[in-house]
């Protein structure tokens, strides 16, 4: 291995996305040029180079959905999660594991009422549809941001829901902000509205209206169903990312689709609660 080599896999190894993002072609170009001696060093060069561009590009595939999400609530595309978590910790991202003792990635799959985990969505709704929710509504600080991803198709959409008139984010109702609801979550369970400090908090799986205010809130949710949007499978590879925040989301029914495999990491920005 030459010099060179050594050089330029010493900076990729153990080094962050955002790092190795700042390597320069012209860094590359003239270290390499220096000392171009025959034919094998320029195909080393040119190989040095492609690495560095494909670097370059892996790091640009979370970036611009996370700046749509933003925008938008959600935003589509294609990846692997793999590239993803290298990504979002340049990016400022954390990886939150959705329940206690769980890994940060996860994979979602249709299960019968009897095999799922308590006060989950499929201990209620089994393989069927399930109601707008948002991720980690059980825990006090739940993820800022759900990236889902698949590596096959599916015929069971992802439905999605966010409060937006004209393309501007809309206050909920006041029944939505004063609401009380008890959030089942063991030891640490607690009382909360379904909207405070600017995001939504709901989950009818752990979430339990207190008062008739709640109670109204969990029609308003109902009726939000109708017009959600449906985000499909229909590519491998396929990448969902969902600003958790503002964007309620559910699965179709899944009954004719045992073999539904959807992949999910969550996150949360750093310096934000």
């Amino acid at each position: 291995m030459s010099a060179l080599d050594k050089e330029q896999d010493n900076r990729w190894e153990g080094g962050t996305p955002s790092a190795i993002a700042l390597v320069s072609l012209d860094a590359c170009q003239a270290a390499a040029t220096s000392s171009l001696a025959d034919e094998g060093r320029l195909a080393n060069y040119r190989a040095t180079t492609l690495k560095v561009r494909y670097k370059m590009t892996m790091v640009k595939v979370l970036e611009p959905l996370i700046s749509e999400a933003k925008k938008t609530g959600w935003a589509s595309g294609l990846g692997s999660l793999n590239t993803v978590r290298l990504e979002a910790a340049g990016l400022g991202l954390t990886e939150v594991p959705n329940r206690r003792g769980e890994p940060p990635v996860t994979t979602l799959r249709p299960l019968g009422r009897e095999e799922a985990r308590k006060n989950s969505l499929s201990a209620r709704f089994g393989k069927g549809e399930q109601p707008l929710h948002n991720d980690g509504a059980h825990m006090e600080h739940p993820p800022d941001f759900v990236v889902l991803g698949s590596e096959t198709t599916s015929g069971t959409p992802t439905r999605l829901w966010i409060n937006k008139y004209g393309g501007a984010f809309c206050w909920p109702p006041q029944y939505v902000l004063h609401g009380i609801f008890l959030v089942q979550n063991g030891r640490d369970s607690f009382y909360s509205p379904a909207f405070a400090d600017g995001r939504y908090r709901y989950d009818p799986g752990c979430m339990i209206p207190c008062d008739a205010r709640a109670r109204e809130a969990v029609k308003f949710f109902e009726g939000a169903a109708d017009s959600a949007v449906e985000h499909h499978w229909d590519a491998p590879g396929k990448l969902l990312v969902i600003d958790n925040r503002r964007t309620l989301h559910a699965r179709a029914s899944a009954a004719d689709d045992p073999d539904r495999a959807i992949q999910r990491v969550s996150f949360r920005v750093k310096g934000e609660q």
